[in-house]
């Protein structure tokens, strides 16, 4: 996960490898101390047809304006994409919010990342905020 969270930083964020190599390896710490999940996150395991196919990473997190489950990842591997996975992922998001007793979900996302923005439209996610930046 970390890595493809620096490839995403690389790719789809404007930074160099380096840059994302550090703030991945300082954001994953943070989340994961010592290596371990905190007790407010959970991880799940897509399965199908009991073969993993993905996985799904979640919080309960307070943010400036709101309170709520984050979706920190949803990963289907590459083999098994296209097969409605990733949606049923984050209709269990959505499932886990409101078990928590929560009424919001969620994420950030890439602006490059067209397939996922893509998805979570058609679940209904609508855009919070837009960073935009421009190299000169």
């Amino acid at each position: 996960m970390r890595d493809g969270y620096a490839k995403d930083m690389v790719v789809n964020g404007g930074a160099s490898e380096d840059q994302a190599r550090a703030k991945a390896i300082k954001d994953v710490e943070q989340l994961f101390p010592g290596g371990r999940l905190s007790p407010e996150q959970s991880v799940f395991v897509i399965e199908v047809d009991g073969r993993p196919v993905g996985d799904l990473w979640v919080a309960e997190r307070e943010g400036d304006l709101q309170h709520g489950l984050w979706i920190f990842d949803v990963h289907v591997n590459a083999a098994e994409r296209g097969r409605g996975y990733g949606k049923a992922a984050m209709l269990h998001a959505e499932e886990e919010a409101r078990r928590r007793g929560l009424d919001r979900v969620g994420l950030m996302v890439f602006g490059g990342n067209d397939v996922a923005r893509n998805l979570y439209r058609s679940l209904g996610y609508v855009e919070n905020a837009v960073f935009m930046s421009k190299p000169v």
